[in-house]
């Protein structure tokens, strides 16, 4: 089984792809999620970002991450930024490190007309086993999809975390609740009650972000919401995390 991601953006993965095949052959392990693949499986509306997750195996030699930057971004592995032991102990690699490599994917300027307006996102993997659909592969892609629970659990981690409440997530999830149900409950439990308080606090305390439209939603049949129907959302998205009873979202999104 495969995943076919939207049109808009399936150039920018085959292409981004390529590059990470390039550098790391079978080490890098990579898997897609977020709004493009929830909207690739629920055709709700469109999406411009690639969200990747990264797993390399343990022992992996301090070699093959140079090979990945130079072949990449075009720079050498700096000597200040290597581990000790030229090894990633455990399959980690330190922050800083990481972080200056994403940075230099994210922040290219010459990029080729497939990845322009796409926003990547590359992620140290964090996410549960859990959900179904697993091992799915992203089509033209060595992406590897991640299960509708894993993206719903980490749109739930989002909010939970207090970095912000923004529209596409609330929406995304009440979508789920109309056409994944079973996935969207899995996410909750995942989230344990604490959690779920957390997540309901923040939804509580912060109004929601509207700044990114929800892109061509009604052209795939789903309404765009209005500033107070947003509202409305959210607080039955944190009417729902404090009982947890996900089916309460079915009442917050409108189909055309």
């Amino acid at each position: 089984m495969s995943v076919k991601l939207q049109p808009e953006i399936e150039p920018a993965a085959r292409w981004l792809s390529r590059k990470l095949a390039m550098a790391f052959d079978e080490d890098l392990r990579l898997w897609l999620g977020g709004g493009s693949l929830l909207a690739a499986r629920y055709h709700h509306r469109l999406s411009t970002d690639l969200d990747l997750w990264w797993s390399l195996a343990p022992g992996t030699p301090l070699g093959g991450i140079g090979r990945y930057v130079e072949q990449v971004t075009g720079s050498p592995l700096l000597v200040e930024d290597k581990l000790a032991d030229d090894h990633w102990e455990g399959g980690r690699p330190t922050a800083n490190l990481m972080g200056w490599i994403r940075g230099k994917l994210i922040d290219w300027h010459d990029l080729p007309p497939e990845i322009e307006g796409i926003d990547v996102t590359i992620n140290q993997k964090d996410f549960p086993p859990i959900g179904s659909k697993h091992g799915e592969r992203v089509e033209g892609t060595i992406f590897v999809a991640q299960t509708d629970a894993q993206v719903l659990y980490g749109k739930l981690n989002r909010i939970a975390d207090d970095r912000q409440v923004a529209i596409r997530d609330v929406y995304d999830l009440s979508v789920a609740s109309h056409l994944d149900p079973r996935e969207l409950m899995i996410a909750f439990v995942e989230q344990g009650a604490q959690r779920r308080r957390q997540a309901a606090m923040t939804l509580r305390s912060r109004d929601v972000d509207v700044s990114e439209p929800l892109l061509e939603a009604e052209e795939y049949g789903w309404r765009t919401w209005s500033e107070d129907e947003a509202e409305e959302a959210k607080r039955t998205l944190a009417e729902a995390l404090e009982r947890n009873d996900p089916e309460r979202l079915g009442r917050a999104v409108w189909r055309r």
